[in-house]
């Protein structure tokens, strides 16, 4: 039969982890665990943000195909016979603008609006709801005017950049501001905002467009998206 001695030193290093070296190696997995989980989520936000700004482009895109292929006349006017009276086309500043004191601002179009006037989906600009948090969609009319007004201030003084001459005439909605230009009260540059009454009939060939979408992203903050472009009778 084998005897094992009984006196022989144990070594607690080598059969076993001192209590330090477990809380050593659980302080360890944690810190790894909480930078795993935190760059998991800094992806998941990134990924949320990426799709929402597809989506808006999407939108105002979608916007302005129908503004171009819609009939010149209809633009801006409540139309009884079309969805939602026509209400898509209605202009809806997304700035404040001193021009002309309208008898009503027609708010901006958005996902499960009160009025069915100002939902997208009921407007045909959504097949569904966008899940795009806080969106908000504008559409503005200006006259052709206001881009003779930039061309000229862009050659009085050739130092200033363009982006601050436009919203210069036409607001900053990123900065809350409304026009600061002298020509804020310019009639011919500025179109009445009153609901569904914008007439283009007897105005110049074409009108220019700003679409503006704005929304809460997932990774902070308002964001918005803007599209300009000239829509010909």
């Amino acid at each position: 039969m084998l005897h094992l001695p009984t006196n022989c030193p144990r070594n607690p290093g080598r059969w076993a982890f001192s209590m330090i070296e477990v809380m050593i190696a659980v302080a360890i997995l944690a810190t790894a665990l909480s930078i795993m989980l935190g760059t998991i989520y800094t992806m998941h936000q990134s990924r949320a943000a990426i799709d929402e700004e597809i989506k808006v482009q999407a939108i105002a895109q979608n916007l302005v195909e129908r503004m171009q292929g819609a009939r010149w006349d209809d633009l801006g006017k409540d139309v009884p016979g079309y969805t939602g009276h026509n209400a898509w086309s209605w202009h809806r500043r997304a700035t404040r603008q001193l021009a002309i004191s309208p008898t009503m601002i027609n708010g901006p179009m958005q996902d499960d609006a009160a009025s069915d006037y100002d939902d997208l989906t009921k407007l045909g600009l959504l097949t569904e709801r966008s899940g795009v948090p806080g969106l908000r969609v504008y559409l503005e009319y200006y006259q052709m005017k206001v881009m003779d007004v930039v061309a000229t201030r862009m050659t009085d003084s050739p130092t200033l950049e363009p982006r601050k001459v436009w919203v210069a005439l036409v607001g900053d909605p990123v900065q809350g501001t409304a026009p600061t230009d002298a020509s804020n009260t310019d009639t011919q540059v500025y179109l009445p905002e009153a609901l569904g009454t914008l007439n283009l009939s007897g105005l110049e060939p074409a009108v220019i467009v700003r679409v503006l979408v704005s929304w809460n992203s997932s990774v902070g903050g308002t964001r918005w998206h803007e599209i300009v472009v000239a829509r010909r009778r």
